[in-house]
C-alpha cells in the first residue's frame, strides 16, 4: 500500500520552511506576489505548484507573519 505524508504535516513543514526563509534580514521590505515567491523559492531548489504556493500564503497570513500591501 502507497502512503504519503498529510496535507497538515505538509503544511506545517513547508510553512516552517518559508517562515524561516522570508524572515531573514534580506528580505524585510520585500514585495512577495505569487509568482515573484515561487521564482525565488524555485531558484534555491524549492518548487511549490500554484496551488501550494497559495496555501502556504494563506498560512503565512494566518500565523500574521505577512500582510496584503499595494503591488
Amino acid at each position: 500500500m502507497a502512503f504519503k505524508v498529510n496535507q497538515a504535516t505538509w503544511l506545517k513543514a513547508e510553512g516552517d520552511r518559508l517562515e524561516a526563509l522570508i524572515k531573514m534580514p534580506k528580505f524585510w521590505g520585500v514585495k512577495w506576489t505569487h509568482p515573484k515567491l515561487r521564482k525565488a523559492l524555485a531558484d534555491i531548489g524549492l518548487v511549490y505548484s500554484v496551488d501550494e504556493i497559495n496555501l502556504l500564503n494563506d498560512e503565512m497570513h494566518t500565523r500574521g507573519i505577512v500582510e496584503d500591501v499595494p503591488d
